[in-house]
């Protein structure tokens, strides 16, 4: 110190002496000449007087700031307050600006990394980013932090300079930070009048423009592509337009999607065409489904009692394929009608009386078709008044509804409109008048220890996105004192239990009526002891298997890594091209944000292809085909985690801790990765030490950042994974449904700060179209009704609560 003589430690080295003096001096400093201890004044004269002496040691400086800091909890409140004042009153703060040492005062000063606000100094730029030293500069001298008005102000004076075009999108990324958290939005219309918004024109040139200016905003790829030549488009890519919903939201320009402002002409340019080949995907066999849709939301095709008339036009309707449909889009901007002329995958056609929808015949743009642009069509030809031609509101809700029926098995359009709580009607079924009636099967086998459904093994069926599961319309009654289907995360470690469980076989199953059935095509298979009795999952939405797989002997069907069933998978090329294919989809994949984009359609588009995307060799079981689709999920979800950008700290195959694991060594890229030996937790487990997960989370909206924002937690990852759509319902063991609780940071967010728990659902395995989504805390989901757990069996499915 240059202001006071601090004896301790000019006399440490006589102290240190052990001579027993030590003791009596300091005992003479203290109490005879009554020198005191260094209190918080000393140290503000030190600061005072390093300032006067123009000190530019700034480690010699901080080290008088963390002193004050540790001794603030101990003084009174009246020498907290002196402290304060002093720092308000006078430019005790030392930071050095473009190489120049200055002394500011409190209000001059600002923690905050995310942007630089003009005539503020970023403390944290100066001194140690940690929690100890914010809480000293912020919570006790007051120092502030940044706001969302004090970045909406720096935007609009962007707006008012001349500064480069990503310097004004950094301030756009940090507002649409705040608006993700704030609970309540300033007013935008200064933000719109000022010139912050870059847009690219036809040529290329990007310039900084007011909402005034005629722009459009790119959610599309296929309209981006085909307008970005012609329009002007707002100049962020795809993936940038999906995160910065909140900021478009907040601005008002959703309006401004491509997707709601190009407007599409269809008509057929060819005479070549045929009825749909696939049955399943004639519209006239949901005609009563479609009728309810019609009646629920109002449609004017159906006023004035006219159900009658309108259900047989449904009837009636024509399903055809053909390779002529062409279309013409159109965006209006500025005044000016930009047209585009493409390929189309939907035509409706026909006049008041009749209705007939013309699909592609090549069978990708089919499927396309049947996922996402068949159901808006249908609806908007629904919902148009045949008089007028003026099409109504399209709500969210009638959308998604469409989506799930068209999607879906005939047998089970009834139950999904129940459920979604669309309106019954008097108009009987047709279609259900026309079913012969048929005796319920019976199953009685006595030489079996449990049940295992065909539907997935090991971690591979998830928790899915729809909100309505493909059960029979008639109850399925069960033997309550059997145990639980063996899931997929308990199957493949089955060989490791030393005991079988003695349990009740069933006797009778009741299932819907079935024209032929044989009684050997029902698999069973034993579990693990650990599980409880419970109510058993018995049918199979998995479209990867055409007809019930062979019954197979309990010995069988829980074959060990090296049986002949792993050593045939080891030279099947089929599986290797499955993993070349999850490999390089998982390595092109966005992180998907919390809601937004909805594979629900996608997924039901599949749900009636019964084709194998991919075969294996015919001696595998299907016990050893379910642990291999559940290894290639994990491989999808650990494939993702290691390329993220910013990487995660110290992730890697150690963090990968599944015991089938291994089935992924056929592939080249794993050909040395050892198997799991340790104990498994989850199949995934990553102690998030640098907060870099948990920042992607906050970012995607999984997580709360007002809650989670600086946590560094342990992430409990469980992979479900399914080659079907991703509305196929999983199963839950006791164990990991007692972890999900255990693991759970309840409503608050605050129960068990130190892990989450996660569910990663990975569907379409084998298709072109493998998606994912994530249930972060899924106990949280539950009581939200966000997902449906079935009694002990933890079947689960979404509940009434999810969002569409």
């Amino acid at each position: 110190m240059k202001s006071r003589y601090p004896l301790k430690s000019l006399y440490e080295s006589y102290f240190n002496q052990d001579n027993g003096n030590g003791g009596n001096l300091a005992a003479f400093f203290k109490k005879t000449l009554s020198i005191p201890n260094v209190s918080t004044e000393d140290f503000l004269v030190e600061l005072k007087t390093l300032k006067s002496t123009e000190c530019t040691d700034f480690d010699r400086i901080n080290r008088i700031y963390e002193s004050i800091d540790r001794m603030r909890t101990t003084i009174t409140s009246t020498a907290i307050n002196s402290l304060k004042n002093a720092f308000k009153d006078e430019a005790l703060i030392y930071v050095v600006i473009n190489g120049n040492s200055s002394w500011v005062h409190i209000s001059q000063c600002l923690w905050s990394t995310a942007t630089h606000i003009p005539d503020k100094i970023a403390l944290n730029d100066q001194y140690c980013d940690s929690a100890a030293q914010e809480d000293f500069f912020v919570d006790f001298l007051g120092v502030q932090t940044l706001t969302l008005q004090m970045v909406i102000d720096k935007l609009k004076g962007q707006g008012a300079g001349q500064l480069s075009v990503e310097e004004v999108k950094q301030t756009i990324w940090v507002l649409n930070s705040f608006l993700q958290s704030e609970t309540e939005y300033p007013n935008p219309e200064p933000i719109l009048k000022s010139h912050i918004f870059p847009v690219r024109d036809p040529d290329g040139h990007v310039e900084l423009c007011t909402s005034a200016t005629a722009f459009a905003i790119a959610d599309r790829k296929h309209l981006h592509d085909l307008f970005s030549n012609k329009a002007k488009i707002f100049d962020f890519n795809l993936n940038d337009v999906s995160r910065l919903e909140p900021f478009l939201k907040w601005a008002g320009l959703e309006n401004r999607y491509l997707s709601r402002s190009v407007k599409e002409i269809s008509t057929l340019c060819g005479d070549s065409n045929r009825r749909m080949s696939n049955p399943d995907r004639d519209i006239s066999r949901k005609s009563h489904g479609l009728l309810r849709i019609a009646v629920h939301f109002r449609s004017p095709r159906v006023q004035n009692g006219q159900h009658d008339a309108f259900y047989e036009i449904l009837e009636g309707a024509e399903t055809r394929e053909t390779d002529g449909i062409c279309s013409e889009l159109h965006l209006n901007q500025g005044g000016k009608d930009l047209k585009v002329e493409t390929g189309r995958e939907l035509h409706i056609g026909g006049n008041e009386s009749e209705l007939k929808i013309y699909v592609p015949l090549d069978e990708k743009s089919q499927e396309l078709c049947f996922s996402s642009g068949l159901s808006r069509g249908l609806l908007e030809w629904i919902m148009t008044d045949p008089s007028t031609q003026i099409c109504g509101r399209l709500s969210d809700k009638a959308l998604y509804v469409m989506q799930q029926v068209l999607g879906a098995r005939r047998i089970i359009v009834s139950e999904i409109l129940d459920r979604e709580g669309i309106v019954s009607i008097e108009t009987p079924d047709d279609y259900d008048l026309q079913q012969p009636l048929g005796a319920p099967l019976a199953v009685t086998n006595h030489d079996i220890s449990g049940l295992v459904t065909p539907n997935e093994v090991h971690g591979n069926s998830v928790a899915p996105v729809l909100d309505i599961v493909a059960t029979p319309t008639t109850p399925t009654p069960v033997n309550h004192d059997i145990f639980a289907p063996a899931t997929p995360n308990e199957a493949h470690d089955f060989h490791s239990d030393s005991e079988t469980p003695a349990l009740d076989t069933p006797t009778s199953i009741s299932s819907p009526p079935v024209s032929s059935v044989n009684v050997n095509e029902v698999t069973f298979a034993s579990r693990r002891t650990r599980q409880s009795p419970s109510t058993p999952a018995l049918w199979s939405n998995d479209p990867f298997i055409a007809i019930p797989p062979r019954a197979v002997p309990v010995s069988q069907a829980h074959s060990a890594p090296d049986s002949p069933d792993y050593t045939d998978q080891l030279t099947d090329p089929q599986y290797r091209r499955l993993l070349d294919t999850v490999i390089a989809a998982a390595r092109r994949t966005t992180f998907p944000s919390r809601g937004a984009f909805d594979m629900s359609a996608l997924g039901a588009s599949l749900a009636n292809n019964v084709e194998e995307p991919f075969r294996l060799h015919s001696d595998i079981s299907r016990l050893e085909r379910d642990k291999m689709i559940g290894a290639a999920g994990e491989l999808f979800v650990f494939e993702i985690l290691s390329h993220l950008h910013p990487g995660l700290t110290n992730f890697s195959r150690g963090n990968w801790q599944s015991t089938i694991r291994e089935y992924v060594t056929i592939h080249r890229e794993y050909s040395n990765m050892g198997p799991w030996n340790g104990m498994e937790t989850t199949d995934i487990t990553y102690d998030d030490s640098e907060g870099i997960l948990t920042s992607l989370f906050t970012e995607k909206e999984y997580l709360s950042s007002g809650v989670w924002a600086g946590r560094k937690p342990k992430y409990f990852i469980e992979v479900k994974s399914t080659t079907g759509p991703c509305h196929t319902p999983f199963f839950m063991s006791k164990n990991q449904y007692q972890m999900m609780q255990e693991m759970s940071n309840g409503e608050s967010g605050l129960d068990h700060p130190d892990g989450i728990y996660v569910v990663f659902r990975v569907f379409n395995l084998g298709q072109k179209s493998i998606g994912m989504r994530l249930y972060v805390d899924p106990d949280v989901m539950r009581a939200r009704k966000e997902l449906s757990f079935t009694a002990e069996s933890w079947t689960i499915v979404p509940g009434s609560g999810e969002s569409s």
